[in-house]
């Protein structure tokens, strides 16, 4: 995030990605973290909005036409392991010399460590456009102890996945900060900080690719702590 004071919501609108409504199917519990563990959203979290898609270089002209079952197997361990912020069961299943996206491992991380609650929806494919198969895994999530303070869940997200023979090629998600809630969320935690705590505000505001390794799990531990405080303070009787 460029600028200490910048706010929450307004980075929002900048990242903004629109995701389709879609009907809500079966729901997957996946990788609900435990209740003691605060997650803190960083305003200006670019990835959250919509991640990068890598470009595909392909060995065949042709798309494919329908999903085969390792395929799907590969889109639906990575969702769950993308729920449950499972690094290593997710690189089970990444093709060699491929990334999900740019930086994906310390953006999950971060979700770990700021206890993002996830419900993933079945994966689905989606219409060919290239010669990988595509899926659609919509998810709904809850993020800074939001059930706390009379917040989310916040809906019509999407991670989608790139599978060809079995192997995960790429993947991005898409939360559409406008119309979900969660940028007003992000907005009101910003305030709060920009009240409370002001001197933090250049340091937390970091785009987290660009904070250094040794200052990374400081990083976490500040947000961590100053959203335990956010909500203690906004859940006070």
């Amino acid at each position: 995030m460029n600028g200490s004071r910048t706010h929450a919501g307004e980075r929002g609108r900048q990242l903004r990605a629109s995701v389709p409504a879609r009907g809500r199917g079966v729901r997957w519990p996946i990788g609900l973290v435990a209740a003691t563990v605060v997650m803190a959203a960083a305003a200006g979290c670019t990835p959250v909005a919509s991640d990068p898609v890598p470009d595909l270089t392909s060995p065949s002209p042709e798309p494919a036409e329908s999903a085969s079952p390792a395929d799907l197997a590969a889109a639906e361990a990575v969702a769950a392991a993308f729920a449950a912020h499972d690094v290593g069961t997710a690189t089970q299943y990444i093709a060699p010399d491929r990334e999900l996206w740019d930086g994906w491992i310390r953006h999950w991380e971060r979700d770990a460590a700021w206890g993002v609650e996830v419900l993933m929806e079945p994966c689905v494919v989606v219409p060919p456009t290239s010669w990988a198969t595509e899926f659609s895994c919509p998810f709904d999530m809850n993020a800074n102890w939001s059930r706390e303070v009379g917040s989310g869940p916040f809906t019509d997200n999407a991670l989608t996945v790139r599978v060809a023979d079995g192997k995960v090629l790429s993947a991005h998600r898409e939360i559409p900060y406008d119309t979900n809630g969660f940028g007003e969320h992000l907005g009101a935690v910003w305030t709060w900080l920009e009240a409370t705590h002001p001197d933090d505000l250049a340091f937390l505001g970091s785009d987290e690719l660009a904070v250094n390794e040794d200052q990374w799990p400081g990083w976490l531990e500040l947000w961590t702590q100053r959203i335990a405080e956010y909500v203690e303070a906004n859940t006070a009787r």
